[in-house]
């Protein structure tokens, strides 16, 4: 008799299809676990074997929505007099991989308000940030060192560009015929950019 297959890391993608699905449609707060369950054709016993409580399932959800907002965003070194450049590319890379996940959006956004609420999600979200800013504030400091941009704190920058794109995001997302989300992202990245 030949070994059970472990399938446990396929049914754990089955369950995070099926919550995003879920998730989708009912929001995160109203989604019942059993919704879940039945999307990804498991019991309700089974799917808090993977999952031992719809928080937790939503912690793995986010880091997973964060981590490929984030992914490939390691900012390439071109080499001396070329940070500004890098700094272009993130901002270009970021829209990219917004307009990617477009139809998850509305999800995000419940992410960040949980976030208001729940420390969880707040962890999650913190964790987002900080990767954030130890992505972009050696950057800013290799341009600092170098002369390319005048004396600042790296990660103040950092913190200060993160927040022109997510408060542009937050615009687009309630007003996309006024905000042009390419545009303005890279608008104020050269803004930005121009004061230092």
């Amino acid at each position: 008799m030949s070994p059970k297959p472990d399938v446990s890391e396929e049914r754990t993608e089955q369950i995070i299809e099926a919550a995003l699905k879920v998730f989708a449609e009912h929001g995160v707060e109203k989604a019942r676990m059993e919704d879940i369950g039945a999307e990804a054709g498991l019991s309700k016993a089974t799917l808090y074997l993977y999952f031992k409580t719809k928080d937790v399932l939503i912690g793995v959800i986010m880091r997973r929505l964060f981590a490929s907002m984030l992914h490939g965003f390691r900012v390439p070194d071109t080499g001396e007099g070329a940070v500004k450049e890098q700094l272009r590319q993130f901002a270009a890379r970021l829209v990219a991989e917004l307009r990617r996940m477009q139809p998850l959006l509305p999800l995000l956004y419940e992410f960040y308000a949980m976030g208001l609420r729940k420390s969880a999600a707040r962890e999650v979200l913190g964790e987002f940030v900080a990767e954030f800013i130890a992505i972009l504030a050696p950057v800013i400091g290799q341009g600092v060192a170098s002369g390319e941009l005048r004396a600042v704190d790296a990660e103040k920058v950092a913190i200060a560009l993160g927040a022109m794109l997510e408060g542009t995001l937050l615009l687009w997302a309630f007003a996309p015929e006024r905000v042009d989300l390419e545009a303005q992202m890279l608008y104020g990245t050269e803004l930005l950019l121009s004061a230092l």
